[in-house]
């Protein structure tokens, strides 16, 4: 029986010890390209808040990935992006409300103060020189 468990242990070890290089290869992957921007209104104001979409366009190998916009306007896509063409969606934020106001059935939220808006360029092209987008929000036609 003793035999027996030190052959087991000596196999778990074994294969632990084969699969470590495995699972470094695979934490340091290539996560993708480190995309980062600005977001701002056609008025240069910092948009504040909301969510970028980066959607693959045809054949380009792309992966849809997305950035939270922050207070001051700037977004950085996180783990990163993968070469490709990529369609560019804006969604405003959503409205902050009080517990009061969720369970009120009379309320009626502001509009959000982005909604309407989309990007003026709405498609971008990201290769391995690709670090920065800024976008531009303009009013939808």
């Amino acid at each position: 029986m003793k035999d027996r468990r030190f052959r087991l242990g000596q196999w778990f070890s074994a294969v632990l010890v084969l699969s470590l290089p495995l699972l470094v290869v695979g934490c340091t992957a290539n996560t993708g390209i480190e995309l980062k921007g600005h977001v701002k209104t056609s008025t240069g104001e910092p948009v504040k808040g909301g969510t970028l979409v980066f959607s693959p366009i045809g054949d380009g190998g792309g992966k849809a990935a997305s950035a939270e916009v922050q207070q001051d306007g700037n977004y950085a896509v996180s783990p990163g992006i993968t070469t490709g063409k990529y369609r560019i969606v804006y969604s405003p934020p959503e409205p902050e409300l009080t517990e009061e106001q969720r369970h009120d059935p009379t309320y009626t939220a502001p509009k959000p103060p982005y909604m309407g808006m989309i990007p003026k360029t709405d498609q971008a092209e990201i290769n391995a020189q690709t670090t920065t987008i800024d976008v531009e929000l303009v009013k939808r036609r």
